[in-house]
């Protein structure tokens, strides 16, 4: 195939108990170095070329553990991470169709493709709107040429000789901000863990009420002292109660 056309590009879109029959039937013996990759998934996608030839398939997941290069990407704070982590889908493997030098990048058009549909085809299955994907990749994966032409940015070092990079793509406009927002937009909750809330378990407002409490405790230092004691309390209470990065005084 020299020539694609974007009209006859189709994604097939299935959870791990139906997508294998189909997978294996487009990708033969390339199915398995896929499945290897990443056995445990919630959606896998193949996009299929005029539904005769297979471009390019993936396996995807919501986000279940903390990230370094994601948590440093976003700038989001523990407790963000906790309720809003499900808003992350991470891409657990990736099986491009090898393509020669005179023949277009089937991997980076499957890519593109997969990503277009990942969003109505995660709110088929899962009933809500992703926010942002990522993925991690190992040095010696081969893949990051994929990711960085179609648009994802890398987040960690460039350094050819890293041990791994991780890569990222918002899917909708401004999803950085939306995510680390202080509270988050209403349309993205219902996913969210109801067992946190923004900056809880402390918020804004009860900072005052601590400090008013805090006034009402004698001192009982000498009258030297340089820092007002409640201020110094409110301070460790605060700490104690939010993550660091989320405390500003």
């Amino acid at each position: 195939m020299t020539n694609i056309d974007p009209k006859e590009i189709y994604v097939y879109a299935a959870t791990s108990d139906k997508f294998a029959e189909t997978a294996k039937a487009y990708m033969g013996p390339w199915y398995e170095c896929l499945a290897l990759k990443a056995p445990d998934y919630d959606l896998a996608q193949i996009v299929l070329y005029k539904k005769e030839f297979w471009l390019g398939a993936f396996l995807w997941r919501r986000a279940q553990c903390q990230s370094y290069p994601r948590d440093r990407f976003l700038g989001w704070h523990a407790c963000q991470q906790a309720e809003r982590l499900p808003l992350v889908i991470e891409c657990l493997g990736f099986q491009p169709m090898h393509h020669s030098p005179d023949q277009p990048n089937y991997g980076c058009i499957a890519l593109n493709a997969a990503l277009l549909s990942l969003q109505p085809d995660w709110v088929d299955y899962f009933g809500y709107v992703p926010l942002l994907v990522d993925t991690h990749l190992k040095a010696s994966s081969g893949f990051a040429s994929y990711f960085k032409e179609a648009g994802w940015t890398r987040t960690t070092d460039k350094n050819p000789r890293a041990a791994a990079s991780h890569w990222a793509k918002e899917l909708v406009p401004d999803a950085r901000a939306i995510i680390t927002a202080k509270h988050l937009d209403k349309a993205y909750t219902g996913v969210a863990s109801p067992y946190v809330d923004g900056l809880l378990p402390i918020q804004d407002e009860l900072l005052s009420s601590f400090q008013a409490a805090f006034k009402e405790v004698h001192d009982p230092r000498e009258n030297n002292s340089h820092y007002p004691l409640h201020t110094l309390w409110s301070c460790a209470s605060g700490r104690m109660f939010r993550p660091p990065r989320s405390i500003s005084y």
